[in-house]
């Protein structure tokens, strides 16, 4: 069985919107995540978010698969 997660980040405009979408097995929920995480945020999520006021520099940084 597969996982499949997919992450939306958007400027409160909606001007500006990041979707990415990742799978992989459900015994691994959290790398499935991560990998998501790191997708968006290679995508700029993390300074969109910051620009729109929702969120400091980031203290996570997901792992490299």
């Amino acid at each position: 069985d597969q996982l499949r997660l997919v992450g939306v980040v958007a400027s409160p405009d909606g001007h500006h919107l990041l979707r990415e979408q990742h799978h992989g097995p459900m015994s691994d929920p959290e790398a499935v995540g991560h990998e998501l995480a790191r997708r968006l945020i290679a995508q700029g999520a993390v300074e969109l978010l910051a620009a729109a006021g929702s969120a400091p520099a980031p203290a996570f940084t997901p792992p490299e698969t």
